[in-house]
């Protein structure tokens, strides 16, 4: 799997700061958003932001590369909660899911030690190299104090609590 095959994924180099700094918004404002009941803004597209950095060592001439990936998923709550109607945001919606259901099958193959199904998400796939190794994943996670969101917190916890090994 290679990056450009991924519909809507883009590969730009930046040069400088304020060069990235357009690049990012750019793909924030081309990340489709939608509203419900519960959020004036949900996104339902996914974010990745690759950082490359290349040096070189000018005394050796040995050269490093290292990556760092700035992933942010699209989330999405249950849809008797959302008030959502149409055919195109519920095929939205189980594809978010499906997406991070695979997320978690492959974090929790990765800390139990079994091997990783990366065929059966594109992203997973992409984010591979980031994810195994001698690479470092670090997982922030959006919950809410709000009663009425208690199931889906729990659910979200419940999943950090599996993925911390």
């Amino acid at each position: 799997m290679n990056i450009n095959d991924i519909v809507g994924l883009l590969e730009e180099n930046a040069n400088d700061i304020k060069q990235a700094m357009e690049y990012l918004r750019s793909g924030r404002d081309a990340r489709a958003v939608a509203s419900n009941n519960i959020n004036e803004d949900i996104w339902l597209s996914h974010c990745l932001v690759c950082i490359v950095v290349r040096g070189s060592n000018l005394m050796t001439g040995e050269s490093t590369c290292s990556k760092l990936w700035v992933v942010n998923l699209a989330g999405i709550e249950r849809l008797e909660k959302t008030g959502v109607l149409g055919e195109r945001r519920l095929t939205e919606s189980v594809n978010i899911n499906r997406l991070l259901s695979n997320f978690e099958n492959v974090i929790d193959a990765l800390v139990n030690n079994r091997r990783p199904l990366y065929r059966d998400s594109n992203l997973m796939h992409v984010l591979q190299n980031a994810l195994e190794g001698k690479s470092k994943t670090l997982i922030f996670v959006h919950i809410s104090l709000l009663e009425e969101y208690v199931i889906e917190t729990l659910g979200t916890l419940g999943f950090t609590t599996r993925v911390e090994k």
